[in-house]
């Protein structure tokens, strides 16, 4: 066989080296991506507050523009009160419904909103009431936003029959007699940020998780009373956990002949999508949450 010249050499070397340049598999194609870390609830929340209040008031806040606003109110205006709590007051400053359970005597709400420019860091706490417990939680926007499905074209959420839609929520009232084990919180689904209100109507004392994670934590009002309460000894909770982490609560109340309670829990699943997730992949949830919302209406 004649030998081979050094061109035609030079040829073969520069055919074999460039076909192999074209021979990838899937994880050669991935490797130069960035590597997607997994969010956290803590991630997403800027800031978390409770408090209560006796009358109308300004609570200041830790949020910038296009932050997640969600507030939670509970209260009793006791026998001879009213207590609509926060009603048009919160309508008025552009805050939508999510939940609401209970009558006058131990009412809770869910609200929330995407805040503006022109909101400032207050969030005005409208009360009829004669008190009120509240709970405040802020989601920062570079962390997460609101599914583009649920809002509309100007960008606000979307509410129908008054309530925010594509949120998975619950919210029930009762009454414990005496407080000995309680499923409490509601369970709706999901995965991701799930948060928890709870009132109580009178005194309730050792909130515990009995069945759950017992690291997740409870935000509880402590009022000016022996028995940790506000107003007439009225308790309010706030827990912000991992879809459902708690499965059931112990408390008791101590001498109280019984106690009233009203409890919300919403689920951010899908109406949440955190900003750290691919691009293709946001894109993937937000037309099957629109084909699904498209496939209601035409039923």
């Amino acid at each position: 066989m004649k030998q081979l010249t050094p061109m035609i050499s030079l040829l073969l070397s520069l055919i074999f080296l460039t076909s192999c340049q074209h021979v990838t598999t899937q994880s050669d194609n991935t490797l130069n991506e960035p590597v997607v870390q997994p969010t956290t609830i803590e991630d997403i929340i800027r800031e978390t507050k409770v408090g209560y209040i006796k009358r109308s008031s300004e609570i200041e806040i830790n949020a910038t523009p296009s932050d997640i606003v969600v507030v939670m109110l509970g209260g009793s205006g006791g026998p001879d009160g009213d207590n609509p709590l926060g009603g048009t007051g919160m309508t008025k400053q552009g805050i939508k419904l999510i939940d609401l359970a209970g009558d006058s005597d131990c009412r809770i709400e869910g609200w929330v909103k995407i805040w503006d420019a022109n909101d400032g860091n207050n969030v005005m706490m409208p009360l009829s009431s004669r008190d009120a417990g509240y709970g405040i939680v802020v989601i920062d926007a570079t962390k997460a936003k609101v599914n583009p499905s649920y809002l509309n074209n100007s960008g606000e959420i979307v509410t129908e029959n008054g309530r925010v839609t594509g949120l998975k929520t619950d919210a029930k009232d009762g009454h414990f007699n005496p407080i000995r084990d309680m499923v409490v919180p509601l369970h709706v689904g999901g995965t991701g940020l799930t948060l928890v209100a709870l009132m109580f109507d009178d005194p309730l004392m050792n909130l515990s998780v009995i069945e759950g994670n017992s690291d997740v934590p409870i935000y509880w009002v402590e009022g000016p009373r022996v028995d940790k309460g506000f107003g007439d000894g009225d308790s309010f909770g706030l827990m912000v956990m991992e879809g459902d982490e708690v499965t059931r609560m112990s408390g008791e109340n101590g001498t109280d002949p019984g106690t009233d309670y009203s409890e919300i829990t919403i689920n951010f699943d899908g109406w949440l999508i955190t900003t750290n997730v691919p691009a293709n992949i946001k894109k993937s949830i937000v037309e099957q949450d629109a084909a699904l919302n498209a496939d209601k209406l035409s039923k």
